[in-house]
């Protein structure tokens, strides 16, 4: 049966983040929750959803922390 859930995406987003210089407790701020709760979700393979959240509030924090060009 085929897995509903792609075992190498927990990896690829904690290493998103760690390329992008953002750390996780600032993701699970940015999506609400706490980062003990992020912990958890990244123990098992994420759902379509919390992957999207999780790529998203990366995404906002690199670019709010990246300088601005003029």
């Amino acid at each position: 049966m085929k897995k509903k859930y792609n075992d190498l995406e927990n990896k690829e987003l904690r290493e998103l983040a760690r390329d992008r210089g953002v750390k996780m407790y600032e993701v699970a701020e940015d999506i609400g929750i706490s980062p003990y709760s992020l912990s958890r979700w990244l123990r098992v393979p994420v759902t379509t959803m919390q992957s999207e959240l999780i790529r998203n509030a990366i995404k906002n924090i690199y670019n709010e922390k990246r300088p601005k060009e003029m």
